[in-house]
């Protein structure tokens, strides 16, 4: 018989789909390929062609590339399979999640236009990205972790009836989850079924986004067939099961699919290659790959001698150490004279109480009676478990531990780096004391766990084999240092393409080790003496990995695996010596013995519903964790002292809501991010006017969980808790319990220092709140007011007195005359600035009431992160239970310190600017030290850390990263690590900033002025310099090498803009250290963009290499004048703005004939030829002050002469977003490109836009400000530029067929929105004006304006309801799911094209 073939190759699993030629699926078939795709690929063909004859094959997923190189097969798009599958099988489904091995997606369909079909439409999908979190290997991986097949743990899933809480954001920290309540006694299937409901948690938070998910749903991929996940969908999204359903052929459609695709498209169908004459090329060949250098043994520093337990035991005191890890659990036994006697490292498996059980027999069984314990300590993440159970005499954080064992070894180590099964630690410490620690963060890849998984998939032994293969590899590769699961990909890529399991393994050695140094230790100094620690420090091609890529000779101690444990000996013996007449509390070797039992409840004595896990051990009192007060746990923790709660005095501050009264219009102000200083403000205000206020509840579990269901992007905690906060208030609006949601936009705070910080912007969180919430609430769509003023409080009182009375005119809230609204803002002024004068004086009484002796911490961050309770982990009462003052960052003045501001002159986001000022009082105050609370993912605040170290000038501080996925555990043993270094510390040390020592620009002493690449033929603004007299260059466009600089001077958390174009200015200044007279132009944006950071962390940067001697007289410039009067008064002359508008006109001129024609080209590299040659005559014009018009106009004709063949219409896909990655090709692994190779056009915003905005913005405050005159001024100059634009643009932009508006204020105020937003979904309705078919954001990982216009897209939607829009976010990784993206969105406006004509015709 012949038949059709259709195959699906995911990352897990073959699926394939046989059809015969009438169309009839004859069979189907789900093959796990274990990471051997071509041989099982072929086993699987070789079986079918024993049965049929086949006529053709089509392949799908992303092994799609290796049956096209194997048996001629025709590649389709996988989304698109997919529907073609369920649109044959499943007509009524309206919503499909799949879910495979490593990707996510979410796929909405819906009739077609034309209604002249039966056919199924994509209309909208969306699919994970960086990371696979949540994914069939994410459940592999944890089935494997709890030892059971993944049908076994589909099955447990189902017993539960309280799933418990587990993180579904990171492999890793899932494991985290699970082994913190298997040491709390969680039943398995309890933690089986939460994952489940993690999984179906960060689908509908990353995935959804919000988004309502019609029925029919339809659920397949690999993961469908596990019934607890199904389970746990069903309750997510509200569905019932015959809403979200597994249709039959759940895990092959899209094999069946690819097969009805091709049956469609007949003209792309290929004669089947057999098996046995296959031609399995590769994709890439050896020397493509990229490589590393071979490893170098470095047994000369490892230690390894073979460990006996003494014979006999020594006649003195002994001392017990435990460390509870995640993997291991280590038991070390210790003489009084230092003297190891026995030691275990013994796997915890998930059973804390029963691997330290297992071992204290052990130790019993070795020594009997004959032991004597006198002192006890524990340490790990077990440790308050184990503690409390044994009785132990100190209970101490990891770092303490492993520091402390470190310099028993060796007084002179300086650095430890210390990488487990579950986490890692780097610590550095200066005459025996650690001076600076920290931990793995948000993402836990590259550690003990990681690399033993890895080695299983590979068939290697982890404790000897891995090791001697890495070292034994000519030429490792390259498997990056991103996500586990995406190292993962790398590994499987490099399989199938003939890689040495001997160059993989090498590979992975390098990539834990890069990812150690790049996300862990960060920029933080890597001394002479430097210990490895932790399992992983047995792996001797790590240990050779650490050594090539510092630099440095690496020690592994001879107890390395168990330092831990050691360290807790030493701690006990110096409780023993500093108290010898008290006995230990240790209970004895046996008492683990004694039968126990464990359960959970859930919490209900406030809205945080705590999940308390109980022991009950026999002849013992009841142990609780997990609570966040002490109304459980009292009984086992230290008791809170008396010290004051100054967070608690705040929140009584601050004021709550008006006191129920009749005939009272209620406003309602939810807990948003402002609410933390500005709440006094508006509680009077709207009090004054005659309203009541109603405020949400402090922040709970509720609140997060409605948050996260309702964000329609990936934001930071705070945006996700606010949008939880707002859901609430709208309820409340349903029920009649408010008249409208207050939920202010406030664009500006007041600056800490006006004369040098012009601006005091927001983050675009905060500023777009209120549209965001209401577009994901559909607040007004519901009849419900909404009151979202734009409040400028740096603009004066004026400025939001005028803002507040039109908000009240609009919004119809009765009739309030002018007057009454200048009174009401009257009084919250004064009650606001009341409230800042309580803070004050209380801070000053806090800091009178602290003792020398004593210790205390301010928290400093953005005031919601640090006065939340549920955004810092309740943090006060943490360092309250360790003894220590915990001070709110507004108890301090910002506005006193005129040094630090004028220092950091570019911080334009006010929150910057308050965490620096602090940062110069705190520096001051001898015992008192800054802890820093910030988010994963925070944009600013990953710029904002560079400089705050700077500020400190060497004094320790604690920076916490915190979101919803964090546990109070982790927090603790940072917290208790922080004290214990701060304890160790004179508080007498003076510090001195470490500021930036910026050199100004010299006319005379500068040579050449290098200019950063911003866009393709950017050189041309070189000429606009060189025009004033200026000798400038444009830096080449970046490469590998310069994420590799960029890398050397930031901490990953850095936007991928600012990491290029960083590495592009270090790879010039240290590659030409000759070169005499080099300035570096790094501008800022006045915004709120991190691009205003950029210039002082190069200035950091360049500082640090110059003390190294390797800047030579290099300087880095802005044009701010103060600063730089020189080069201000360059680029502000009229020649110098002249030229850099006609620079950027004729750029932008040729670079849309560039984007029209390329892809029509008959010749190919004809129109890029026409393009460089029209930018350098051009340029030259530019740079000689000759007719600019003539020269353009030239560039312009020799572009329009390139042949052309417009025959077949291509769809015209609009790519708008973040400038840089949608100008600079490398950035975004070549976008532009690759939509015309996919057989697109593109269009894009004009490549100068950024200036464009800053125009806009110059009008935006001067109107806001009330400045008439200035409004005027600014209109006019914007009028005059857009009329010289209009001149030379509109000629080819009408020739192109577009429709021209070169004014941006229009395209804002078409977008009904302001500022980044309203620029943003403007340039959306400028594409529309250029005919797309479709539009792109394109966006850096992280971006916080890119993300807010994904979440305001619906409404962008429901105007253009058959434009296509999708988001691609881009971090320097060649993302395969990036492509099948665009193959989809380039289908979909194909598709719409179609049904066009059709509807035409």
């Amino acid at each position: 018989m012949r038949v059709y073939i259709g195959v699906d190759i995911g990352s897990v699993s073959i699926d394939v789909a046989i059809v015969s030629e009438n169309d009839r699926l004859l069979a189907d078939q789900y093959i796990r390929h274990n990471g051997r795709i071509d041989a099982s690929l072929s086993a699987v063909i070789q079986g079918i062609e024993q049965q049929y004859e086949i006529i053709a094959m089509a392949a799908t997923g992303v092994g799609a590339p290796r049956a096209v190189a194997k048996f001629g097969a025709t590649a389709v798009n996988e989304v698109i399979a997919l529907v073609q599958g369920v649109t044959c099988q499943n007509p009524d489904a309206r919503t499909i999640i799949d879910i495979g091995g490593q990707d996510s997606k979410l796929i909405f369909l819906e009739e077609n236009i034309s209604g002249k079909s039966d056919q199924l439409v994509l209309r909208d999908f969306s699919m994970n990205s960086f990371c696979a979190a949540g994914t069939g290997s994410f459940l592999d991986q944890q089935a494997a972790r709890l030892y059971l097949t993944i049908e076994e743990f589909a099955q447990q899933a189902l017993v539960s009836n309280n799933p418990a809480r587990v993180a579904g954001r990171c492999s890793v920290f899932a494991k985290s989850d699970m082994i913190h309540l298997q040491q709390k006694g969680t039943s398995t299937e309890d933690i089986v079924a939460g994952l489940c409901h993690a999984v179906a948690g960060n689908f509908k938070a990353n995935i959804a986004k919000g988004k309502e998910l019609s029925p029919p749903v339809i659920f397949t991929g690999g993961v469908s067939q596990n019934p607890g996940v199904l389970r746990a969908f069903r309750t997510a999204f509200s569905l019932s099961e015959g809403q979200l359903y597994v249709p039959v052929q759940a895990v092959t459609l899209g094999a069946y699919g690819a097969v009805q695709w091709l049956l469609n498209n007949t003209a792309r169908i290929a004669a089947h290659r057999n098996a046995g004459t296959e031609k399995a090329k590769q994709e890439n060949s050896a020397s493509e790959r990229k490589q590393l250098a071979p490893l170098k043994p470095a047994e000369a520093r490892i230690t390894r001698n073979k460990f006996s337990d003494k014979p006999q035991l020594p006649r003195e005191p002994l001392f017990l150490g435990i460390d509870i890890g995640s993997i291991s659990t280590n038991i070390v036994l210790l003489s009084l004279t230092g003297e190891v006697v026995f030691k275990r490292y013994l796997m915890t498996a998930g059973q804390p109480i029963e691997a330290v059980r297992s071992g204290l027999r052990q130790l019993y069984e070795r020594y009997g009676q004959d032991l004597f314990i006198t002192g006890v300590a524990t340490t790990g993440s077990g440790r308050m478990l184990i503690g409390d159970l044994l009785g132990a005499d100190v209970i101490k954080n990891e770092i303490t531990t492993h520091a402390r064992a470190a310099i028993f070894v060796n007084p002179q180590v300086d650095t430890i780096f210390e990488i487990g099964g579950q986490d890692s630690k780097y610590i550095h410490l200066t005459n025996g004391i650690v001076d600076d620690f920290t931990m793995n963060k948000a993402c836990a890849a590259g550690t003990g766990s990681f690399l033993e998984e890895q080695a299983q998939k590979l068939g290697v032994q982890i404790k000897e084999e891995f090791g001697r293969l890495a070292l034994s590899a000519a030429r490792p590769l390259d498997c990056g240092e991103k996500c586990t699961v995406f190292m993962e990909s790398e590994v499987v890529k490099y399989f199938q393409e003939g890689g040495s399991i001997a160059e993989i393994t090498a590979g992975l050695a390098y990539s834990v080790v890069h990812n150690y140094l790049y996300k862990v230790v960060e920029n933080r100094p890597i001394g002479s003496c430097i210990f490895f620690q932790g399992g992983v420090a047995a792996n001797a091609a790590v240990v050779a990995a650490f050594e090539a890529v510092t630099g440095k000779a690496v020690y592994v101690p001879e107890h390395y695996e168990v330092m831990g444990a050691l360290g807790c000996c030493l701690l006990a013996r110096e409780h023993y010596l500093a108290n010898p007449a008290v006995k230990s509390r240790f209970k004895g070797l046996d008492y683990l013995e004694r039968p126990f039992k464990t359960d959970t409840f859930e919490c209900r004595n406030c809205d945080n519903l705590c999940e308390i896990n109980r022991i009950a051990m026999e002849g013992n009192q009841l142990l609780y964790y997990g609570g966040r007060c002490e109304r459980y746990e009292v009984a086992a923790r230290t008791e809170i002292n008396s010290m004051p709660d100054y967070f608690a005095a705040r929140e009584e501050l601050l004021g709550g809501q008006t006191p129920e009264v009749d005939n009272k219009r209620i406003i309602g102000i939810p807990r948003t991010q402002v609410f933390y200083e500005y709440f006094p403000f508006f509680k009077t205000f709207f009090e004054t006017l005659g309203f009541a206020v109603k405020v949400t509840p402090e922040s709970n579990r509720d609140a997060i969980k409605r948050g996260i269901d309702s964000v329609r992007t990936t934001t930071c905690y705070p945006a996700k808790l606010a949008h939880g906060h707002v859901s609430w208030m709208v309820d409340q609006a349903r029920r009649g319990g408010i008249d409208a949601l207050f939920i202010p936009s406030l664009r500006e705070t007041q600056s800490c220092s006006p004369s040098h910080h012009p601006m005091a912007n927001h983050c675009d969180f905060i500023v777009f709140i209120a549209e965001m919430t209401n577009e994901a609430l559909h607040i007004e769509r519901q009849g419900i007011p909404v009151l979202k003023p734009e409040l400028h409080f740096r603009l004066g009182p004026e400025a939001v007195k005028r803002e507040l009375y039109n908000m009240m005119l609009t919004m119809g809230m009765g009739c309030y005359s002018e007057q009454s609204v200048d009174a009401a803002c009257n009084a919250a002024f004064e009650q606001y600035y009341k409230f800042r004068r309580t803070m004050l004086e209380q801070g000053r009484a806090a800091l009178s009431r602290i003792a020398p002796t004593d210790k205390a911490v301010i928290l400093i961050g953005k005031l919601h992160n640090t006065c939340d309770k549920v955004l810092t982990l309740n943090l006060p009462k943490i360092w309250r239970g360790l003894g220590v003052h915990c001070l709110p960052m507004d108890f301090f003045d910002f506005y006193s310190s005129e040094d630090v501001h004028a220092a950091w002159y570019n911080t334009t986001l006010a929150m910057g600017q308050r965490m620096l000022a602090l940062s110069d009082i705190v520096r001051d105050i001898p015992n008192v030290y800054p802890v820093y609370v910030t988010n994963f993912s925070c944009v600013n605040d990953s710029m904002m850390s560079h400089f705050i170290k700077s500020e400190l000038g060497g004094k320790p501080a604690l920076y916490l990263e915190i979101d919803e996925h964090s546990g109070e555990a982790g927090i603790i043993t940072r917290c208790e690590a922080f004290l214990d270094a701060i304890s160790g510390k004179a508080d007498t040390t003076a510090y001195y900033p470490d500021r930036i020592q910026r050199r100004s620009f010299d006319r005379k002493a500068v040579k050449t002025l290098y200019i950063p690449y911003v866009a393709k033929g950017s050189r041309i603004w070189s000429a606009a310099f060189r025009r004033c007299g200026i000798n400038a260059e444009s830096l080449p466009e970046p490469d590998q090498e310069s994420i590799a600089y960029g890398q050397q001077f930031t901490t990953g958390e850095e936007c991928y803009p600012c990491i290029l174009i960083t590495g592009d200015i270090f790879k010039k200044i240290i590659s030409s250290r000759g070169e005499p007279g080099m300035a570096f132009f790094s501008p800022g944006s006045c915004g709120s963009c991190r691009y205003d950071s950029f210039n002082p962390l190069h200035n950091i940067a360049l500082k640090k290499l110059m003390q190294t001697g390797g800047a030579g007289d290099a300087v880095i410039v802005d044009d701010y004048g103060p600063a730089n009067p020189q080069f201000k008064e360059i680029v502000a002359s009229p020649l110098y703005r002249a030229a850099i508008m006609e620079a950027f006109i004729a750029l932008d001129t040729l670079n849309r004939l560039l984007l029209n024609i390329r892809p029509y080209e008959c010749q190919a590299g004809m129109a890029e030829r026409a393009f460089e040659a029209g930018i350098d005559a051009v340029g030259h014009t530019l740079e000689t002050g000759g007719d600019f018009a003539g020269a353009l106009h030239k560039a312009v004709a020799a572009m329009l002469a390139v042949p052309v063949d417009r025959t077949i219409r291509r769809p015209r896909i609009g790519v708008m977003g973040e400038a840089y990655i949608r100008n600079v090709g490398f950035s975004s692994n070549n976008l532009i490109q690759t939509l015309e190779a996919l057989g697109a056009e593109v269009v894009t915003p004009p490549v100068h836009e950024l200036i464009k905005y800053t125009r806009y913005k110059n009008i935006y405050y001067a109107e806001k400000a009330g400045d008439s005159v200035q409004a005027r001024t600014a209109r006019l100059t914007n009028q005059q530029i857009d009329n010289q634009e209009e001149k030379y643009l509109r000629p080819v932009i009408e020739h192109l067929g577009y429709n021209f508006e070169p004014c941006m204020l229009t395209h804002i105020q078409k977008s009904g929105m302001t500022l980044k937003a309203g620029s943003h979904i403007g340039a959306a309705i400028e594409m529309i004006n250029y005919k797309a078919d479709g539009i792109i954001n394109a966006i850096p990982f992280n971006c916080v304006p890119g993300m807010v216009i994904e979440s305001l897209m619906e409404r962008f939607r429901s105007e253009y309801p058959n434009i296509p829009f999708l988001t691609l976010v881009f971090q320097g990784q060649n993302q395969a799911n990036n492509l099948t993206r665009l193959e989809t969105l380039v289908h979909q406006c194909q598709e719409k094209i179609k049904e066009e004509q059709k509807v035409a015709l």
